[in-house]
């Protein structure tokens, strides 16, 4: 999410942010109905660069998302430590 917002990344053609719908993204995989659920800092992002709130709100939105992120990437070191 926080790549395809930042330009960084081709996932789903880079249309990934435009598939989210109500705190999902919804699309097809190799012929097989996929539904993704979103954190609600990455439905807050979308929602912001719908634009409205104004830009200021974009910013915020990505801090957020980028903490979620960083949170996930710990928790994810901590388990593999544990592994």
């Amino acid at each position: 999410m926080l790549e395809t917002h930042l330009g960084c990344n081709d996932f789903f053609q880079g249309s990934v942010l435009d598939l989210i719908r109500e705190g999902e993204v919804l699309t097809t995989v190799e012929d097989l109905k996929v539904s993704m659920r979103c954190s609600t800092e990455a439905s807050r992002l979308v929602a912001a660069r719908n634009g409205w709130p104004p830009r200021s709100s974009v910013d915020t939105a990505e801090k957020e998302l980028r903490a979620v992120y960083e949170r996930r990437g710990k928790d994810a070191r901590e388990l593999y430590k544990s592994l």
